[in-house]
């Protein structure tokens, strides 16, 4: 669900309401996790998604551009961490994010680690999934960033980068 990102100037409401619902239970019966793509002004209208279908998997794109750049102990970025209390949801780690973690007073030696200890520390978790899309240009650098590259492609499940992919998961 695209409800905010970069064609739109604010975020959209319509993501809670009712009218979505029956896509919102498809998704629970037939096991498909749902992306969200919305700003930190939409986390109202995902706790009613997270609280109304409990079963369906919530993916959050881009972990909502959390400001990792003001560096730690990355205060503005609780609205992230404070989803880790929620079995169901899960954070789609992107380059955007990756590029953030290396501006400013951010790193990712010290944002990456806090927020996998975060997500990783509440027993009820399912797992943790992280998911990075880079050109093959650029690949060789995420490989060290993040782990090791695969080749998804398009079509694959969660990613459709057609560039190839990384994916860590913890069962």
């Amino acid at each position: 669900m695209y409800t905010a990102g970069g064609t739109h100037d604010k975020q959209s409401t319509w993501m809670s309401e009712s009218k979505t619902f029956p896509g919102w239970e498809c998704a629970r019966e037939l096991g498909i996790p749902v992306c969200v793509s919305l700003r930190p002004e939409g986390l109202p209208h995902l706790a009613v998604l997270i609280k109304q279908f409990p079963q369906v998997r919530i993916i959050v794109d881009h972990m909502m551009e959390p400001p990792i750049a003001e560096g730690p102990p990355y205060g503005g970025s609780e609205f992230v961490f404070d989803l880790a209390r929620y079995g169901n949801v899960y954070l789609k780690l992107t380059t955007l994010n990756i590029r953030a973690s290396r501006k400013d007073k951010g790193s990712p030696e010290t944002f990456f680690p806090l927020l996998v200890k975060k997500f990783w520390r509440f027993p009820h978790r399912v797992g943790f999934k992280l998911s990075v899309c880079a050109r093959d240009t650029e690949r060789d650098s995420h490989r060290s960033e993040v782990g090791t590259c695969g080749s998804a492609g398009a079509g694959s499940g969660m990613d459709s980068c057609p560039y190839g992919s990384v994916s860590v998961s913890r069962p």
